[in-house]
């Protein structure tokens, strides 16, 4: 049994390394946890020990913990391969960066990176990515810029690797930023914009977290507030999902940085008091400094602002200069991202439509969406604004769309049994969707002509015009009075055959006296009267009724009633998308105040 035990270690600690690079704090510390119990297991020889104390070292530094990774370091046996004593090497060159203990650190890299080009080859230029970044943390911006370019050049010709290929291009980035000359710093900008979105693609959130960090404090620097808070919050949201615990008190700090600077001093307070507990649990003697430090910044802060009169919090003023209060201002991009990265084109169950606000004057493109004569199964339209460094996002649901769609598989369901309640719903529902279609319309037109700025003899103009004010028109106006102005409006008088509007009415109608049921008296059901109920005979013959001796809406809840209630709004809605497709003189714009669309 132990024999057997032995062999399966290997791959748990080859398993347990890979979940030690997930991007998952819960997964990352898991791997922690099983390396340890591996190391304790009896009987593992030195061979296998050496495998289990290396995948723990490279664990400790994934989840932040490299304080533990150096102490560790210093307690293995000398190492059986060459290749895995360059690598403790490196590991403790790593640590000491990522502690802070830069001069040490640049030392160490200097020692070890000619071993790596010897022995390890096909590491070396992974390696010289964390070489770069000592040298930039020592101020050695030069030398940074060099051994990245170095990186970049091996990665290219291997092709081997696309995410540190972004990683070296983005510490070139970083150098640029702190040039002093404009061009430079506008191309280190560029290069970390351009380079974090290669890493959105490629999934390295880690280099994202750097990217956005660099940004954040990057425009911290130069006052733009809104923009450093936006990225900040990036970082913070990412790194949290990562578990890269030594990061988060960077990110931590960072962002308390900010908040004492903007006078939201109870924000910073969290962050280092989290910063703080990490700190004091990985005995990390430089966080706690730079907790400490930064409380003494913020009660500096909250003096000052004391003696000014000043207020602290969302009603401090805003730290940008522009005479509104944080909380008007650049506090607006102080908010937990919902996901740190949104693709639209991927959400489930939505079509992805977004509207970017570029139409040029006089563009009925809205209108022309929602009356788009091609199938959509749409969950909702999608609005986005851009502000300065992160954007707002605006959901409009197709209700319409929501109500047609349960109506559709209700009138289904219905065929395949005799009850009331699937054809009394899809009833409901039908006239539910027919009104909230027409109510969105009116919302689109009206929104439209006031964006494009639609001239008042347009055909958009003048449904604007009639509309008025669109809530007010949409509470106040009888379904079937709205349906027929708007589209007439928008698609002429002859939008729509006479029957269909007939059956549309009827329909409306009967839903009425479903919904709003007015007891007057008892109807007679047996002996059978000769002439049916009112409502029932204004119903088409193509519905089929229950023979049945009872009520009126018990004979009218059928199968074929359901398919006839969606069958109508269908046609409704398909007629006003036909006749506004083939209505020419909606796409005419006034020549001397709109432009056409492009």
């Amino acid at each position: 049994m132990m024999k057997s035990n032995k062999r399966s270690i290997p791959a748990r600690i080859k398993e347990a390394l890979e979940r030690s690079m997930a991007d998952d704090v819960t997964l990352r510390a898991g791997a922690v946890a099983s390396l340890r119990t591996m190391r304790d297991t009896p009987g593992v020889g030195i061979g296998v020990r050496q495998k289990i104390d290396h995948a723990l070292v490279q664990a400790l530094q994934m989840v932040g913990d490299y304080h533990g990774a150096l102490e560790l370091l210093d307690t293995l046996e000398p190492a059986k391969r060459p290749r895995d004593a360059i690598m403790r090497k490196y590991w403790r060159a790593r640590s000491l960066e990522r502690l802070g203990q830069f001069d040490e650190a640049v030392t160490a890299f200097e020692a070890v990176i000619p071993e790596l080009r010897e022995h390890a080859p096909d590491f070396y230029h992974f390696c010289l990515i964390e070489f770069g970044r000592a040298y930039a943390a020592a101020g050695r911006s030069k030398d940074a810029i060099e051994i990245y370019r170095e990186s970049i050049a091996i990665f290219e010709t291997l092709g081997d690797n696309e995410e540190h290929l972004q990683r070296a291009r983005s510490g070139i980035g970083v150098q640029l930023l702190r040039s002093e000359d404009p061009a430079e710093v506008s191309e280190g900008e560029a290069l970390l914009y351009e380079t974090s979105d290669a890493k959105a693609l490629v999934g390295d959130l880690e280099g994202l977290t750097n990217n956005f960090s660099t940004l954040s404090l990057h425009y911290a620097d130069q006052g733009r507030w809104e923009r450093a808070i936006a990225f900040a919050r990036r970082d913070l949201k990412i790194t949290r999902l990562i578990g890269d615990e030594h990061q988060l008190c960077a990110t931590l700090g960072n962002l308390a940085t900010i908040y004492i600077r903007t006078l939201q001093l109870s924000s910073a307070r969290r962050c280092l008091d989290e910063a703080e507990a990490i700190g004091r649990r990985l005995d990390q003697n430089h966080t706690i400094q730079m907790v400490a430090g930064n409380r003494l910044a913020a009660q500096a802060a909250g003096r000052e602002a004391g003696t000014r009169g000043m207020p602290v919090g969302e009603g401090a003023p805003c730290a940008c200069g522009n005479g509104k209060t944080f909380k008007e201002c650049c506090g607006r991009a102080d908010f937990e991202p919902d996901t740190p990265l949104i693709n639209f084109d991927e959400t489930p169950n939505s079509e992805g439509l977004i509207f970017t606000n570029t139409h040029p004057l006089g563009s009925n493109r809205r209108v022309d969406m929602i009356l788009s004569q091609e199938p959509k199964d749409r969950f909702s339209w999608t609005t986005i604004e851009g502000h300065d460094g992160w954007y707002s996002v605006s959901e409009l649901p197709d209700v319409a769309n929501y109500h047609l769609k349960a109506a559709r598989n209700l009138a289904t369901t219905a065929a395949l049994t005799s009850r009331f309640d699937e054809p009394l719903a899809a009833c409901v529902l039908s006239v539910c969707g027919a009104e909230a279609f027409i109510n969105t319309l009116c919302f689109f037109i009206g929104d439209t002509a006031r964006a494009t700025g639609a001239h008042p003899t347009s055909v958009l103009g003048k449904a604007a015009a009639l509309i008025g004010e669109p809530l007010a028109y949409q509470r106040g106006t009888e379904l079937t009075l709205k349906w027929a102005a708007v589209a007439e409006a928008l698609a002429g008088a002859d939008w729509i055959e006479q029957s269909a509007w007939r059956a549309f009415t009827i329909l409306v109608s009967t839903r009425n006296e479903l919904v709003h049921f007015k007891a007057a008296d008892f109807e007679q059901v047996s002996p059978a009267p000769k002439h049916a109920h009112e409502i029932l005979r204004r119903l088409p013959s193509e519905i089929q009724l229950r023979a049945v001796p009872h009520s009126w809406p018990a004979r009218l809840l059928t199968a074929s009633f359901a398919q006839w209630c969606v069958g109508t709004v269908d046609c409704l809605i398909d007629s006003l998308k036909a006749g506004y497709a083939k209505a020419s003189y909606h796409r005419e714009v006034p020549p001397e105040t709109d432009a056409p669309d492009r």
